[in-house]
């Protein structure tokens, strides 16, 4: 008997020091109920410690844990400050502290000295995913409000597992639906299945493969490259060049979610499986950000970068490498705009940001963003640069004309030149070490001779020191060093996107996808005509840019203005319309080939251009290939005249002047429609939006109260069954007693008589 104790002792010790997974739990107006149907229904054998905050007034006080103990088998606590979490075991925060995690300990934090907006399910989901890495989850319950929105982010970041209870079956759904919006959710279940679904997560031998400190992928190496072939093929993006743990291990995630225990079984269902595919690409291009993301790292750019370049510059040039969906971006603008009026000057901003997901460009194209997502930004930062509008926080005109989105990859894509700033923070992280020097030898050249790097603070510029002089250590800022010279930096080679399949790979994919032979065949020809073309530029029949081969040419460079991917955005305006005139005439001619020599161009006036446009009609589509070389006017001299520009300069101008003038009748029309209806509008907005501010500050306080009303409430109602229940107890007792009793208070009045005594 005493072996059996020892032995379930000494299980008990292992199992206290390994914590397979920190789950942290969020919940809000409703959550009680939730919170007891989730343990009722939890495993007791998860392995997981199970943290949880209630978004509560700082001065409400909780029963929580006393209900909370009736409704599961597992140890119910305070979590105390620098106690070590246990597995199996649920903690609670104590009313009026913030509850987060610093080296796998606790650490409580009073609430009443906190400037920000109290946000206490984020700041637990945050230092999580800072403590644990993989070893994290999130579960979001009932609740009003968008708490818990920001920090899943944090733990969909680092690998962990995010989890929301059904919008239609909380009673408040506010939380769940705010955080179903982000798009990172994995799982959207009923409270009842929660636990027995986190339990096979945990238990899936990829997920526990995780806690291994260098898990071994060697034996399903090829598995894993023909996902990865697959889903770079469906994506159009190489994530070979990805780390490859950080990979494997979001495939692996993928595996447990869908409950597969192989790799093999999980590769066919992904080739068969369009949503499957669309998932793994989400999950893959994670990108987590916010508005001002490291608050200080943005003063040290204002005061050695920002300020500096507007002081010496009337025109700047800035690049947002993966931007995600456009908090960083618009807190660069704020911060040029912030130092320009500093320094009470002006001058013309043009941020390019860029980002190979397109869903997350087309979000930063909106610009419209919750009140959540705006907490880190005071009100006077808030009134200057964006409108409250009904989804939220529209960013203002001020800061959104400075930009540019457009989708890109800086492995493949032509980049923008002549940059004052390159910003790149947080994705090198990712990426393999000598795609990084690439990157980081094409950003030397891409930099003016006074610009600046800022990367992200884990990230480095490695064997580049020498391109690179630091300025700031902690915040990762540098500045060019114009005395590098070293001549052997390559410019963003194009990536072989399909090259790493064998036989067996290509078979399997091009039968799961017959479009995939159609991606692999396309390859070879892109090769030939890298080969054989020259530098040229590869449009399609809407005349937009598919290809940049060898440079493009000396006369293809990045014009200002909305990026779209036509001429315009990579010629100047004389030969944009040039060209657009041959492309037009290449496809009245039966061989599709136009060559032209033209001089006169009004941002060329000293030089002879001779262009040549082949026309392609082919089964995929129609497509031209343009080609631009000068010559020098002795040389045109013996050749064919050169086009002469001002016919075709003067049909332009016409059929320009006629768009014109229709475009000013109508727009004349539609101004005085819109002024008339203005003035009515205008006073009545005034009034709409005084009433506003006044309701959207009652509604906020009113918000918050029944919040703590709802939930003490549903404490109070758990108490008073439970003392409804004793009393009836209580006086059943009394009944069946054999005993006679008479029961009196202090003042000596009779409360109860037994019946017995009243037979006595």
């Amino acid at each position: 008997m005493e072996e059996k104790d020892a032995g379930q002792a000494e299980h008990l010790t292992l199992n206290q020091e390994n914590v397979r997974c920190y789950v942290g739990v969020g919940a809000s107006a409703g959550g009680v109920e939730a919170l007891q149907e989730l343990f009722q229904h939890m495993p007791p054998d998860t392995g997981a410690s199970f943290i949880i905050v209630q978004h509560l007034s700082p001065d409400a006080v909780s029963l929580m844990d006393k209900i909370l103990q009736k409704s599961s088998s597992l140890p119910v606590q305070l979590a105390e400050e620098g106690a070590v979490p246990q597995p199996n075991h649920i903690y609670l925060n104590h009313p009026g502290k913030t509850l987060t995690m610093k080296e796998g300990k606790f650490h409580l934090e009073s609430a009443h000295d906190r400037n920000q907006l109290y946000l206490p399910i984020n700041l637990l989901f945050q230092s999580l995913a800072s403590v644990s890495d993989v070893h994290a989850a999130a579960i979001i319950l009932s609740g009003s409000g968008s708490d818990g929105a920001i920090g899943i982010g944090s733990i969909k970041e680092n690998g962990g597992l995010v989890i929301v209870q059904k919008p239609t079956e909380a009673q408040y759904a506010s939380m769940p639906q705010s955080a179903i919006s982000t798009g990172m959710v994995d799982l959207i279940l009923n409270v009842t299945q929660i636990g027995s679904s986190l339990r096979e997560y945990l238990k899936n031998p990829h997920i526990l493969s995780m806690h291994q400190e260098e898990p071994d992928h060697m034996e399903l190496a090829e598995d894993y490259s023909c996902i990865l072939n697959a889903i770079s093929q469906y994506s159009d993006i190489d994530f070979t060049i990805y780390k490859t743990n950080t990979i494997y291990r979001r495939i692996e995630r993928r595996i447990a979610l869908n409950n597969f225990h192989g790799v093999e079984e999980y590769l066919d269902y992904l080739l068969s499986t369009e949503e499957e595919r669309a998932q793994l690409h989400r999950d893959l291009l994670i990108g987590v950000t916010s508005f001002f993301r490291d608050e200080e790292a943005f003063r040290h750019l204002g005061e050695n970068v920002v300020i500096p370049l507007l002081k010496k510059k009337k025109s700047i040039r800035l690049w947002s490498i993966a931007c995600s969906t456009g908090e960083e971006v618009y807190s660069l603008a704020i911060l040029l705009c912030e130092c320009m009026e500093y320094l009470h000057f002006t001058a013309d901003v043009k941020i390019f940001a860029t980002d190979v997901d397109q869903n997350a460009i087309t979000t930063a194209q909106k610009g419209i963003y919750s009140e959540s997502l705006l907490e880190n930004l005071n009100q006077a930062i808030l009134d200057r640069y964006f409108e409250h509008t009904s989804g939220g926080y529209l960013a203002g005109e001020k800061i959104r004309k400075m930009i540019v989105f457009a989708k890109h990859n800086i492995f493949r894509d032509a980049p923008f030149s002549k940059l004052d700033l390159i910003v790149c923070r947080n994705m090198f992280i990712y990426v393999k070490p000598e795609m990084q020097q690439k990157a980081l030898a094409s950003f030397y050249q891409l930099l003016v001779d006074d610009g600046y790097l800022f990367l992200g603070s884990s990230e480095s510029v490695g064997d580049m020191g020498d391109a690179y002089n630091l300025l700031d250590k902690k915040w990762k800022i540098y500045s060019k060093n114009k005395q590098y010279s070293k001549k052997d930096i390559s410019m963003y080679p194009a990536l072989n996107m399909f090259g790493n399949f064998s036989p067996h790979q290509t078979e399997r994919i091009q039968k799961a996808n017959p479009l995939q032979k159609q991606l692999h065949s396309t390859n070879i020809s892109e090769k030939l005509l890298f080969a054989m073309a020259g530098p040229s530029v590869l449009l399609n029949h809407e005349f937009k840019v598919l290809q940049v081969i060898q440079g493009g040419g000396h006369y293809m460079r990045m014009q200002d203005g909305q990026f779209d991917g036509g001429l315009s955005s990579f010629f100047s305006p004389s030969l944009a319309a040039f060209l657009n005139r041959l492309l037009l005439d290449s496809r009245k001619i039966s061989d599709g080939i136009v060559e032209k020599r033209a001089t006169g161009l009004a941002d060329y006036p000293e030089e002879v251009l001779c262009v040549k446009v082949r026309f392609f009609n082919l089964t995929e589509g129609e497509y031209y290939l343009i080609q631009i070389k000068s010559e020098e006017k002795a040389e045109s001299e013996a050749a064919d005249s050169p086009m002469d520009l001002r016919e075709l300069k003067d049909s332009r101008i016409q059929i320009l002047e006629n768009a014109l003038n229709e475009s000013n009748w109508n727009l004349k029309l539609a101004v005085e429609e819109s002024e008339s209806r203005n003035e009515e509008l205008q006073a009545t907005n005034e009034e709409l939006l005084a009433s506003n501010e006044e309701l959207q500050s009652t509604n906020e306080e009113m918000q918050s109260v029944n919040e703590e009303l709802y939930t003490i409430n549903a404490e109070y109602q758990n108490k008073i069954v439970e003392l409804t229940t004793a009393n009836a107890d209580f006086d059943n007792l009394l009944l069946n007693a054999d005993v006679g009793a008479l029961y009196v208070d202090e003042n000596m009045h009779i409360r109860k008589i037994t019946p017995h005594w009243c037979i006595c």
